[in-house]
């Protein structure tokens, strides 16, 4: 993950995710939301921290197959001011 202050980017890349998806979602204080969802097995998310207090938070990928969660993995932490 990159960036600073209101601004960030989260780089990933999948395994072989056949017919899953990967869902990552910011957590932590009182923020919790998802930033984005992949569209393929690579890529970048740009996202703003949401408003809150400023907490360590982090980054999670959660991993739905046939819309049930198969995985969830912290991917990334950082602190918002």
């Amino acid at each position: 993950m990159r960036g600073h202050g209101s601004r960030r980017r989260l780089s990933y890349r999948t395994a072989n995710l056949a017919g899953a998806r990967v869902q990552f979602v910011e957590q932590g204080g009182d923020a919790r939301r998802v930033i984005g969802t992949t569209r393929g097995p690579r890529g970048t998310l740009r996202f703003r921290p949401a408003a809150g207090t400023a907490r360590r938070r982090q980054i999670a990928a959660i991993v739905v197959r046939g819309g049930f969660v198969q995985t969830v993995r912290v991917v990334a932490r950082y602190r918002a001011r």
